[in-house]
């Protein structure tokens, strides 16, 4: 089999925010020792830090492709062998980041949960799983769980469609802890003596979870309001432990491309992995009040924090009054939602305050940025025909969709952008500078500025040019898309 590295242009990491010690009805910050049927146990988590040792909180998938026979298979485990996880998971489009499958897996302890992404017969992609864990809205094992064309562009054919659900990354979530002790009541009302509900649901019997249907409603359906109904329910602030790996596989080719997910571990002061704020979000298609509260993204978010236009220092133009798509309670988490409390925040040019309810998750989105993006990337390649060999890179961002995004529904090519307004210091990624919409496919593209690329062959020989930049050209490279190729061409086809 053949082996390719893939590599990320921007991984992901959330920084420290700043709110201390309040709660929506979505996002609580936990408090007590430990959890109980009253309470979630403390958020103490400051900051993000990628994890060496790939466990955390967060996991992002870099690629799948189902493209031309390929398959990707995905690994999620729980390496915590007491408590159990409410892990959210969103597919999202390689154009443009749309949310394109989200649902809940809820592992038990030591659980280990998997699925493949494959195409149809339809030519969308689908997700099937014979893993016995629950899932939520249930995936029935064996039965593939097509992907969702709504939040695409309409105006595309659907093969069109299909084409943009077919390549993509993940991104996964511990929404809250799931307790195994006897700290519950049956009733879901607080402190008791049983263990709660939601966990022996999840929990495995004979190598088979019970998933009964009305404990997973009553814990996934409606939103908890306060921490002790959410602790009532048998959930506890989030303490990660989750790891996962993902392959690229294509039978008939005899080819295999394979990672580890990158991890984010939410950690303490003293750099300790830590509990995160709970933020299970109802899986239903319910309104989201004061979406900017929960998301930097710029089409859920409104009430003047996202523009048309954005100058490289931060600047908006003329701010929207309304988001572009309204938020749905099943949109979130993302990765800017307020997952940590205290560390370093920066400044809130958008006027939103710690506290108001709590730090603009602006912040979480430009620290996630900053501290992990890369300005330069040097890598191996290889096209010998002797050996049939071919070289792609696959560039993936995902954390471009909370600073800019593409307006599907605008008429004019220059309303097409719509972005963020995230702080980094005067330092914006993401801006009309570099930023390009292309109309004919419908997706953006970003423009490599004030850098340059080179070439070396075996014997140190050297070139400027001369790998061709799939979209794009060696003249001015693009990154077209949320995920993108670099294709080292030879007569034929890309890898």
């Amino acid at each position: 089999m053949r082996k390719n590295v893939l590599a990320l242009s921007i991984a992901t990491m959330i920084g420290g925010l700043g709110f201390a010690g309040v709660a929506s009805a979505l996002v609580i910050t936990g408090s007590g020792a430990s959890p109980t049927g009253l309470v979630l146990g403390t958020t103490n988590a400051t900051t993000f830090r990628l994890s060496t040792g790939g466990t955390g909180h967060q996991l992002i998938t870099p690629y799948f492709n189902a493209q031309n026979g390929n398959g990707t298979v995905f690994h999620v485990v729980n390496t915590d062998n007491v408590n159990g996880k409410a892990v959210k998971v969103r597919f999202r489009g390689a154009s443009n980041s749309d949310d394109i499958l989200d649902f809940y897996v809820l592992l038990s302890p030591s659980d280990v949960w998997t699925g493949i992404v494959t195409a149809g017969s339809n030519g969308f992609a689908s997700i099937t799983t014979t893993d016995n864990s629950c899932t939520y809205p249930r995936i029935a094992p064996g039965v593939a769980q097509a992907f969702v064309p709504n939040r695409l562009n309409q105006a595309w054919s659907q093969t069109v469609q299909a084409n943009n659900t077919r390549e993509g990354y993940v991104e996964m979530f511990v929404a809250a802890d799931i307790p195994s002790a006897a700290l519950y009541t049956a009733t879901n009302a607080g402190a008791g003596t049983v263990r709660s509900n939601l966990y022996t649901a999840i929990k495995h019997v004979n190598g088979v979870a019970p998933c009964t249907l009305s404990a997973l409603d009553a814990a996934l359906l409606t939103d908890k309001t306060s921490e002790a109904q959410a602790a009532g329910f048998g959930f506890a602030t989030p303490t990660g432990g989750v790891a996962g790996s993902w392959y690229i596989i294509n039978v008939p080719q005899t080819t295999t491309f394979s990672g580890d997910m990158t991890a984010l571990q939410a950690v303490d002061g003293a750099g300790l992995n830590a509990r995160g704020n709970y933020v299970v979000f109802p899986q239903i298609d319910g309104a989201v009040t004061s979406a900017e509260n929960y998301t930097a993204d710029p089409l859920l978010s409104g009430s003047s924090t996202a523009g048309r236009t954005k100058t490289a220092a931060g600047v908006l133009g003329a701010t929207l009054a309304t988001s572009i798509i309204p938020a749905a309670q099943y949109d979130l988490p993302d990765l800017s939602t307020p997952y940590v409390v205290g560390g370093g925040v920066l400044a809130y040019p958008d006027g939103v305050p710690p506290g108001a309810p709590f730090a603009s998750p602006r912040n979480a989105a430009a620290n996630l940025t900053q501290q992990l993006a890369s300005t330069s990337i040097t890598n191996q390649y290889a096209t010998d025909a002797s050996i049939s060999a071919k070289t792609d890179w696959v560039f993936s961002m995902p954390t471009r969709r909370y600073s800019v995004a593409y307006d599907y529904a605008a008429a004019a090519a220059t309303a097409k952008t719509v972005y963020s307004q995230v702080p980094t210091a005067g330092n914006q990624y993401f801006h009309d500078g570099n930023v390009v919409a292309d109309t004919a496919a419908a997706q953006l593209c970003v423009n490599l500025t004030g850098g340059s690329q080179s070439f070396f062959d075996r014997e140190e020989n050297g070139n400027s040019s001369g790998a061709v930049f799939s979209p794009g050209s060696v003249s001015n490279t693009r990154f077209c898309g949320e995920t993108s190729v670099l294709a080292f061409l030879d007569a034929g086809s890309s890898a």
